[in-house]
């Protein structure tokens, strides 16, 4: 690698430099990922190279191998951490019903995406734009395993004495739902974030309704 090369990695990674206390506070995995978060939502999948990444997470590059595997790795597990994992952040006490549950979860959802705004859109281009990788995210996102939202859902069901049924199906249509919300409003800006959600919340309704109302005629 020429001297120029080695000299523009290392500006860039001082653009993106993250502050620490000590090299020693954080473990090195989540000094990459916080890193990876914000050089892959400025440089995209395809310039943000690991040398940068290691730069501004200031580890050996050598460290995204050994935790992640690959740069694919690191960057799935980004995607994990900040826009799959804060879905099951969701917050005791249990809400009246199920519908006030769903809702409630898909607010977590927007609202993750909203926050990280410019990384959600590089993951769904790259998604769009690269078919292999949109089948190693949903291969990876299988293994996760089930969520807090799950759990909340079955006790609070049992609650309302709803029979039986598909908890991880009605989890992902609602995940739909909610990510479109998000896609009108901060990918396309077809309408504000607070219209999205409105919307958003009316369709989760109409969807848990139909679906209880058969579920109760059994």
């Amino acid at each position: 690698m020429t001297q120029i090369k080695k000299k523009a990695i290392r500006r860039k990674a001082r653009k993106t430099h993250i502050q620490y206390d000590s090299l020693d506070e954080e473990h090195s995995a989540n000094r990459l990922l916080r890193a990876g978060l914000i050089v892959f939502a400025r440089e995209g999948y395809h310039g943000a190279t690991t040398k940068i990444i290691a730069e501004c997470a200031q580890v050996n590059e050598s460290l995204i191998i050994r935790h992640f595997k690959s740069k694919e790795g690191l960057f799935l597990a980004v995607i994990e951490k900040n826009m799959v994992k804060k879905t099951d952040s969701l917050l005791l006490p249990l809400k009246k019903n199920v519908e006030e549950e769903l809702i409630a979860f898909s607010n977590v959802v927007m609202d993750s995406a909203i926050e990280k705004a410019d990384f959600s859109r590089m993951v769904l281009s790259h998604a769009l734009m690269n078919p292999g990788f949109a089948d190693s995210m949903k291969a990876h996102m299988a293994h996760i395993g089930k969520s807090l939202l799950e759990e909340r859902l079955k006790e609070v069901a049992q609650r309302e004495k709803i029979p039986d049924f598909d908890i991880r199906a009605v989890e992902t249509i609602v995940y739909k739902i909610s990510y479109m919300g998000v896609l009108y409003s901060v990918f396309l800006g077809f309408q504000d974030a607070e219209k999205s959600r409105q919307g958003v919340h009316e369709q989760i309704r109409f969807f848990w309704r139909s679906l209880k109302k058969s579920l109760m005629a059994k």
